[in-house]
């Protein structure tokens, strides 16, 4: 764990069931718990494992519903109730920790990319960067947000100054008023 304040990593000593380091795709975090996406192998089983800081305990459980293809080279958000997950070919899907059901959110488009960062705006789900299918490193921004009806789509952001610069497996975050990337290449 680390310490912002202090500037120190702390080892920590966990209990439970948590996911094999080299399977995990993307984490979110609940406001009290950080919930992990991972690939445990060849096929999707449906499990979503948990971490509780405050007890250092992991949890798996499997979740119904429309699972997505892989998390592999995703990156999810959450939107204050659910996790949403951009996958590189089959669209976007949401989780619910409480119902513990993934949903195919179905945009009108695909934003087919992978290694891709992306962050939630309060809103809107932007993604910047990331590969397209044949390997050409991208660097548009990209907005996915419901419309009045609640059908979701995907819409190329009008940028203003400087040009994000292509990479793929770049990090983001939001600070409530601005999109912060790092990394990739």
């Amino acid at each position: 764990r680390y310490d912002l304040g202090l500037n120190i990593w702390t080892p920590v000593i966990t209990s439970g069931s948590p996911p094999l380091p080299q399977s995990v795709g993307s984490a979110v975090w609940d406001g009290q718990r950080m919930i992990v996406f991972g690939d445990p192998g060849a096929e999707l089983t449906g499990t979503v494992w948990s971490y509780q800081p405050a007890s250092h305990l992991w949890s798996a459980e499997v979740a119904g519903g429309a699972l997505p293809p892989s998390y592999n080279d995703t990156a999810a958000v959450w939107d204050g109730q659910e996790a949403l997950l951009p996958t590189q070919s089959g669209g976007v899907y949401s989780y619910s920790p409480t119902g513990r059901q993934w949903a195919a959110l179905t945009p009108a488009n695909l934003l087919q990319l992978h290694a891709n960062a992306v962050v939630w705006d309060g809103t809107n789900l932007l993604s910047a960067g990331g590969m397209d299918p044949s390997g050409a490193l991208q660097s548009d921004v990209s907005s996915l947000g419901p419309d009045s009806s609640g059908v979701w789509s995907w819409s190329q952001a009008e940028v203003a100054g400087a040009q994000f610069p292509a990479r793929s497996g770049a990090a983001g975050g939001w600070d409530g008023r601005h999109a912060i990337f790092f990394g990739g290449q």
